[in-house]
């Protein structure tokens, strides 16, 4: 299983990426076949400030539940910046 948080220090950037990978994944083979999972956000409170996150889970089968984890934290909002008529997210 692969287990990807991305968080935000911004709750509007979470939901808008959320429902940006939502609408990636949807109808793929990973949601076909029960591969994936994208948690609800939640908000927690780091080092005095507000952070929303949420999980983007790949595993081999509805039934891969925390079996050999492998685990990663994305920290990331948007730009002040445009690319075209998008604007640009950047991660760290």
């Amino acid at each position: 299983m692969v287990t990807i948080e991305f968080e935000f220090p911004v709750k509007r950037d979470a939901y808008k990426f959320r429902n940006e990978l939502n609408n990636f994944f949807s109808g793929s083979f990973f949601e076909k076949e029960n591969q994936i999972i994208l948690s609800s956000i939640k908000k927690t409170n780091d080092k005095k400030r507000d952070v929303w996150s949420f999980k983007l889970i790949f595993c081999k089968d509805k039934d891969d539940v925390n079996i050999d984890e492998k685990y990663i934290k994305i920290s990331g909002g948007t730009l002040d910046l445009m690319n075209g008529a998008r604007q640009v997210w950047a991660f760290s």
